[in-house]
């Protein structure tokens, strides 16, 4: 998985955001690399058609780091352009806790 995840990760260095998404899910499921799949994140554009979900994944990154702040900080945004969105209870949640 590290090799596949490298791979994609050489993809979403040329702005790539779906390989960026694939390299942060295999960090993330198969390494348990939260902070490795969080750089992979950092590759995708921001505004992406895979917005909604490099989202998501990223609040659950920094969720798993402790970054609380930060997390509440992505919920906000991705409430702010997905306000009915498939995660928006779970970020609307998390905002509730902050």
């Amino acid at each position: 998985f590290d090799e596949a995840a490298d791979r994609w990760d050489g993809l979403a260095r040329r702005g790539d955001a779906h390989a960026a998404y694939a390299a942060a899910r295999l960090r993330f499921r198969h390494l348990e690399d939260p902070a490795g799949a969080l750089a992979s994140l950092d590759a995708a554009p921001d505004g992406s058609p895979l917005d909604e979900r490099v989202l998501g994944l990223r609040a659950r990154l920094l969720l798993r780091l402790h970054r609380a702040d930060e997390a509440a900080a992505v919920a906000r945004r991705y409430l702010s352009r997905h306000p009915n969105g498939g995660l928006a209870e779970w970020m609307r949640a998390l905002l509730d806790q902050d």
